[in-house]
């Protein structure tokens, strides 16, 4: 049983639970987030009474940043764990222009690969 900070992350629930308090989100917020009626569902879905549908797997890996494997399964991908790298180096510019030559740099590498 892989605990984190006494969460069972080998489950769906826990791992649900476990990017929820990483994201500094209460139950009631991320049932906001989602679109819910309340935070019970939330809990539900965290002691893995209930199961969220598919769009909701879809929907909370986007708002945490993650995939679906990762909650689903708990197994990120090297590609995807590299490609989320590199998302939020680009969302932490600041500057359009910093932007813009990040944007134009992975441009040029890009044509390299062809």
């Amino acid at each position: 049983m892989k605990k984190n900070n006494g969460i069972d992350t080998t489950t769906v629930g826990g791992r649900i639970q476990k990017l929820r308090e990483e994201n500094n989100m209460t139950q009631a917020a991320l049932a906001e987030e989602l679109h819910l009626e309340n935070k019970s569902s939330i809990s539900r879905y965290e002691s893995n009474r209930s199961t969220p549908t598919p769009e909701l797997f879809v929907e909370m890996a986007r708002l945490f940043g993650t995939t679906t494997d990762y909650i689903l399964s708990g197994e990120m991908p090297a590609r995807s764990s590299k490609l989320m790298q590199a998302e939020a180096i680009l969302q932490g510019m600041k500057l359009d222009k910093t932007l813009d030559a990040a944007i134009t740099m992975l441009m040029t590498l890009k044509g390299l690969e062809q």
